[in-house]
């Protein structure tokens, strides 16, 4: 097995990814400012296209949202927060049409194929977007873009994205 598929393997046998939206920016604000502190940008990343591609997607379903006029897309070493070490990625401008406000953590980003940071950003998005909260924890919703938990071996391919997201645009 070679050294990428085998590093894959690892972090998806040992990663469980919670993608989590904007209760815990408005209910704790220590853990809110320890996110903040410990952000920073990543220019070369290029969130901005995922921001983008997200409203261009959007349009194609017939909706058109206000565009955000501040847009905070950043990494947060969340891993490095005590009670936020499971957390790979967090959205805090829920129900503020004003924001976009969104963290992740760059250890998952870096490991993460293609499909999943989509998949994440997408989920991240329409907390913020679109005010959409996470749905319940039922096996019913498990493969759902707005489920907050996925195992990372499970999205691998664009279509996996691509059906979750349609679905969802479908349903607003």
């Amino acid at each position: 097995m070679n050294k990428n598929k085998s590093m894959f393997c690892l972090f998806a046998a040992l990663s469980l990814l919670l993608i989590s939206s904007c209760s815990m920016c408005q209910s704790d604000s220590y853990l809110y400012s320890k996110v903040k502190s410990c952000s920073y940008d990543a220019p070369e990343e290029h969130f901005d296209v995922y921001v983008d591609k997200f409203y261009r997607d959007l349009g194609v379903f017939g909706i058109y949202p206000v565009r955000s006029a501040v847009q905070i897309v950043k990494f947060s070493k969340m891993d490095q927060i005590k009670s936020l070490t499971h957390i790979n990625a967090l959205s805090c401008g829920i129900d503020n049409d004003e924001l976009i406000e969104i963290y992740i953590n760059p250890y998952f980003w870096e490991k993460a194929p293609k499909a999943l940071r989509y998949w994440v950003m997408y989920h991240e998005l329409a907390h913020d977007v679109l005010n959409i909260s996470d749905l319940s924890d039922l096996p019913s919703n498990n493969g759902r873009l707005m489920y907050p938990y996925i195992n990372t071996y499970e999205i691998t391919h664009m279509d996996q994205f691509i059906e979750a997201s349609h679905e969802l645009f479908d349903s607003l």
